[in-house]
């Protein structure tokens, strides 16, 4: 189990073990700025089932991408790129969100997905929620801005 409670300045790479393992935890007092890179990626395919948990602040050309698995956010996640998005759970992964999720630029996300997607929270940008492949359930109670 990996927990970030301050500011790593580079994106990440989940593992399976070390210091940045799924499950991954950002504190509220947490942050992940990755600048011109994906700030959070677990590389697809894997056998592993990715999970991430975010209460702080995530920014980066993508914000969190998984290929399966659970990203639960409840803080902030900005992507900044020219294809942004803010959680990428494609084709595989359930998405949670009652936090705030903003694309800076271009022509992504806030969340994309495939199994589950559930917002409660804000997404600003060019485009919202999209199911990505195959069948999938979105439940919006959120806004945008």
């Amino acid at each position: 189990m990996g927990t970030i409670s301050n500011t790593i300045t580079h994106g990440i790479t989940l593992g399976t073990s070390g210091t940045y393992a799924s499950p991954l935890t950002i504190t509220a007092t947490g942050a992940v700025t990755a600048g011109t890179t994906i700030a959070v990626i677990g590389t697809y395919p894997s056998a592993a089932p990715w999970t991430v948990a975010n209460y702080g602040a995530v920014q980066g050309y993508g914000g969190i991408d998984i290929g399966k698995g659970t990203v639960t956010n409840a803080g902030t996640i900005v992507g900044a790129g020219g294809n942004a998005f803010g959680i990428d759970a494609d084709p595989l992964g359930t998405v949670f969100n009652t936090g705030s999720l903003s694309l800076i630029t271009g022509s992504g996300y806030g969340i994309l997905g495939g199994r589950q997607i559930t917002n409660a929270g804000t997404i600003s940008g060019s485009q919202y929620v999209g199911v990505s492949a195959g069948s999938g359930t979105v439940n919006n109670t959120g806004r945008r801005p």
